[in-house]
């Protein structure tokens, strides 16, 4: 492992994570959960999220895109052995809910499955410029 993080910078172009923000935002959405047990806790997360899966009609070609960053992103600096990816998680923070999501552990190893997420990405959708302070919309 070369590093506890990395990013790269304008991996997608705006007019790209523009139509992922479009097409996802015409989902209903539902709020966003915390730990494990995939509790509502607004003490430390008041997010709405919509998910992406491989098999989705409309925006399975994003989690292609989506996947391959995360792919070399371990290559490059994590070497986990990763074998599956189920689904993106696109988060939305929204000012007027005082959307945020508090320090946090993104780590899960779970006993009872061959699942553990060992790796979390996050992908800045908006424009930066939109906006001030922490509020966005970002893939988890």
């Amino acid at each position: 492992m070369k590093g506890e993080w990395c990013y790269f910078k304008s991996y997608l172009n705006p007019t790209t994570c523009d139509q992922l923000v479009n097409n996802v935002l015409k989902r209903p959405a539902v709020s966003g959960t915390v730990g494990r047990g995939q509790q509502v806790v607004e003490s430390v997360r008041r997010s709405k999220v919509r998910f992406i899966g491989p098999q989705d009609p409309e925006l399975g070609f994003f989690f292609d895109v989506l996947w391959r960053v995360a792919l070399q992103a371990n290559r490059d600096w994590f070497n986990f052995h990763l074998t599956k990816l189920d689904f993106f998680q696109i988060a939305e923070y929204r000012a007027e809910e005082q959307g945020e999501y508090r320090r946090h552990h993104d780590v899960f190893w779970v006993n009872d499955t061959d699942y553990h997420r060992k790796l979390s990405c996050i992908i800045q959708l908006s424009d930066p410029s939109d906006y001030e302070g922490a509020t966005s919309r970002s893939m988890t």
